[in-house]
């Protein structure tokens, strides 16, 4: 066995595991109590959003990051039982609290399976009883330019914007609040987001932001 193969192979049990915890984490009867709270004026019929959520991970795990080719691959063997144009309009139709639910609620299920003595960051003994959150923002950009008018012009185009809350015990996204206006001022979100925080634990909170969330009401 070549260097290449021992190591593979040495990984197999970690990756193994890694695919277990993410189908516990993502359970169908979980997605689809999800949807129901989160949905809005959306529906299902066909095609439902436990399917949707796999797809887009593997578009992301094994399709460099392609929607498309995953779309294609799962309707060549049965797994899309819709049209890839149906299954981009309903991620289209996806309101963005139903995507800020998922990523806040499967980061608590993910969360209960964390050991309570391990963190993934050396933090000093005062902060012991302190949840330590590290607030960003990010928009979305090179977004493609699908209309005729726009294929000519110089620039890019702007999406939408997201102020994430990152808990450095454990390194994981613990919640997360969006605008469709990417020119947003994400400090705007800082709110809603503090709000989501508080109401999934009673743990002291330490915030930790750059010099735009030195509004000290934004988290008190």
């Amino acid at each position: 066995m070549d260097g290449l193969a021992a190591s593979t192979a040495a990984r197999m049990p970690l990756a193994s595991g890694v695919l277990h915890v993410w189908r516990w984490v993502v359970d169908p009867a979980f997605l689809a109590l999800l949807y129901e709270h989160h949905r809005g004026h959306g529906y299902e019929r066909v095609l439902d959003f436990s399917t949707l959520v796999h797809l887009i991970a593997d578009a992301l795990l094994t399709r460099d990051g392609s929607a498309r080719e995953a779309f294609e691959n799962a309707r060549e063997r049965g797994a899309l039982p819709a049209s890839i144009q149906a299954a981009y309009g309903k991620l289209r139709r996806f309101p963005p609290k139903l995507s800020e639910a998922f990523l806040a609620e499967a980061t608590q299920r993910l969360r209960s399976l964390w050991p309570t003595d391990r963190t993934v960051t050396t933090l000093p003994a005062s902060l012991a009883d302190y949840d330590p959150l590290v607030l960003d923002g990010k928009t979305v950009k090179g977004i493609a330019r699908r209309l005729k008018p726009l294929r000519g012009v110089t620039g890019g185009v702007v999406g939408g914007k997201a102020l994430v809350a990152l808990d450095l015990r454990c390194g994981l996204a613990v919640a997360m609040q969006t605008q469709l206006d990417g020119n947003a001022n994400e400090v705007l979100l800082t709110p809603a987001l503090a709000a989501d925080v508080r109401a999934r634990s009673a743990r002291r909170r330490l915030w930790m932001g750059d010099r735009a969330f030195s509004y000290l009401q934004q988290v008190v």
